[in-house]
């Protein structure tokens, strides 16, 4: 084994590239018309298979015939470096050339990722290091400054495998970038399991003003609705929380938010407030039932990262769960 020539990263994971390695990225690099091109596919290659044994030793479930990177059209047409990880989504790993302080990142990878990993790669393709972690990029260079530690690639997984818990006390957040990708928390269902189809004459309180009249509904890329359990005095007042997440031709995304009564009432109780809490604690949102409301909504636009909590308030009780985007 030869051993890069200098230690990139005091916190970088010193990694074997095997023959077989090699010889994929090899007649994956055959199968292109340039030879920048080629190069490119080959360290592309390299850096997914790298990552790919880290996986295995780290017991991390992976599925390499399922990446995009494993797909010939999609490596002709496409700058792509993804593992897919069953049950979350596609992991990028970005290569990256011995003496680089920055890496490259395509805006064709900036979504629908789980996070991104840089691996650098010696320049004999014997070895590797695996240099760190970070779960969104903002735009195409990635400085190694910028990112985490390694090991805070296994603590991200690890959190976004955690069910989501109906706490007023919060818990796992809820990535709304992976339902993009038909990735659902625990306790997430198709819409027309908990709402039946809606009628023609809603009754609702937008949050603020009126909605617009060009307002696009709920015609979302990715849908999905949770019960919710309300602690009053006088018992339990169970609601529905619809979330919807339209993707945009640019990074912003659409997010659209609905509580609906549930059970045998059709209408939401009056005094019932839906809020948009920014990470500081401070309403962004709000809107509040009044009698004979259907439901309740709110929507408002995001990017790829960002984080925010709904509340759900009725009387003394609250629920609330934290998302991002």
């Amino acid at each position: 084994m030869t051993p890069l020539s200098r230690n990139i990263h005091p916190l970088a994971v010193p990694l074997p590239i095997t023959t077989a390695a090699r010889e994929t990225a090899a007649a994956f690099a055959r199968e292109q018309a340039t030879p920048e091109k080629a190069e490119a596919v080959r360290l592309n290659t390299l850096a997914v298979l790298v990552t790919y044994n880290y996986c295995r030793m780290m017991d991390i479930p992976v599925d390499l015939s399922g990446s995009d990177s494993w797909n010939p059209l999609i490596r002709l047409t496409a700058d792509v470096a993804d593992l897919r990880l069953p049950d979350l989504g596609q992991l990028e790993c970005r290569p990256l050339r011995e003496g680089d302080t920055e890496c490259s990142v395509p805006p064709e990878v900036w979504d629908l990722r789980v996070g991104y990993v840089v691996v650098a790669i010696a320049p004999d393709l014997q070895t590797a290091q695996l240099l760190g972690f970070t779960p969104q990029v903002q735009g195409e260079t990635l400085l190694l400054s910028q990112m985490q530690a390694p090991e805070a690639l296994l603590d991200h997984l690890h959190a976004l495998r955690q069910p989501a818990t109906a706490s007023a006390v919060g818990g796992a957040i809820v990535n709304l970038g992976q339902w993009l990708n038909g990735v659902f928390e625990q306790g997430w269902q198709a819409v027309d399991a908990l709402l039946a189809a809606p009628s023609p004459a809603f009754s609702f309180r937008w949050g603020g003003d009126d909605p617009p009249s060009d307002f696009p509904g709920l015609a979302a890329d990715a849908s999905r609705a949770k019960l919710i359990d309300l602690a009053l005095q006088l018992g339990p007042r169970q609601v529905v929380l619809l979330v919807d997440l339209q993707a945009e031709v640019t990074d912003t995304r659409q997010v659209s938010l609905q509580v609906h009564g549930a059970g045998q009432s059709p209408y939401l109780p009056p005094g019932l407030e839906l809020a948009v809490l920014e990470s500081d604690g401070t309403a962004f949102m709000q809107a509040q039932s009044r009698d004979a409301d259907n439901y309740i909504q709110l929507q408002f636009s995001g990017q790829p990262g960002e984080r925010f909590r709904v509340q759900i308030q009725l009387d003394t009780a609250t629920y609330g769960e934290d998302f991002v985007i």
